[in-house]
């Protein structure tokens, strides 16, 4: 069962899974080797994302469909950081 956990983009891959368990099929679906990683603690998800060669958006996206969170948090789970490189043309 999810606890109340603000997922943001500050948040590491390790409490995320600690505090809703339910994502972890997310993680292994989009090849993310975070499950049981001594590094999850120190990455987030842009990080987790960018080293493994998933597609962030995408990620994000069935994360925040797999939670059903809010609108203002899926809102900040989806939203690119303020020091996130643009997107690829």
């Amino acid at each position: 069962m999810t606890r109340d956990c603000k997922i943001d983009l500050e948040t590491s891959v390790a409490d995320i899974m600690a505090h809703s368990p339910e994502i972890v099929p997310v993680f292994l679906r989009f090849r993310l080797k975070c499950v049981g990683c001594a590094i999850a603690p120190f990455h987030r998800i842009t990080e987790a994302c960018a080293l493994h060669g998933a597609d962030e958006a995408a990620f994000r996206a069935a994360v925040v469909k797999v939670l059903g969170r809010s609108r203002n948090q899926s809102d900040e789970l989806l939203r690119l950081g303020d020091n996130d490189p643009p997107p690829p043309a």
